[in-house]
């Protein structure tokens, strides 16, 4: 067993090779996505990996006031995957996994859920990291109605007030 000191000088030797150029990451190659919702969404993140035998494949969130934290893990093998007992499972987050991609789908997301999010897989001491997505979630601007009625009124009391405004030209429009 490791002290944490000595955990503590590994990981901050690593990221100076890292910075420098003697150690390297691997990236995938894709463009990094923006995923917008609004809280109470469902939203599933993706990622592709190229695992070809059994490998710990792990979602991790990161957020500018923190650290990466590992939010979902699974074991993949080519017959199943299981989730992996050091990594509790959350009752909002889903990881699946199959040969070529791994999705992560957070129910009824909410503000705390915003964050960047990726993969990583571990293969012969070669760390893999995929591309990230972001999760930016907005506030509700408005409450949603499930009543049509109530919809249609509000539908109509615009246009009501669009008529009005043209009727004294507050709102004008150009013929040329």
């Amino acid at each position: 067993k490791f002290s944490i000191q000595y955990k503590v000088s590994l990981l901050l030797s690593c990221v100076v090779l890292c910075v420098s150029g003697v150690l390297s990451v691997s990236l995938s190659s894709q463009a990094g996505l923006t995923v917008e919702a609004e809280p109470g969404d469902d939203v599933t993140l993706w990622c592709k990996h190229s695992l070809i035998k059994s490998n710990y494949l792990f979602w991790y969130k990161h957020t500018w006031s923190s650290v990466p934290d590992r939010v979902a893990c699974k074991y993949y093998s080519l017959s199943s995957s299981n989730t992996c007992f050091f990594i509790p499972e959350s009752n909002r987050s889903v990881m699946r996994v199959n040969s070529t991609f791994s999705s992560l789908t957070i129910t009824a997301v909410n503000l705390s859920d915003s964050g960047l999010y990726y993969c990583s897989s571990v293969e012969n001491k070669d760390i893999t990291f995929t591309t990230a997505t972001y999760l930016q979630l907005k506030e509700r601007k408005e409450p949603v109605s499930d009543d049509p009625e109530k919809s249609k009124e509000g539908l109509l009391s615009f246009i009501r007030i669009i008529r009005s405004c043209r009727a004294r030209r507050i709102i004008g429009f150009r013929r040329s």
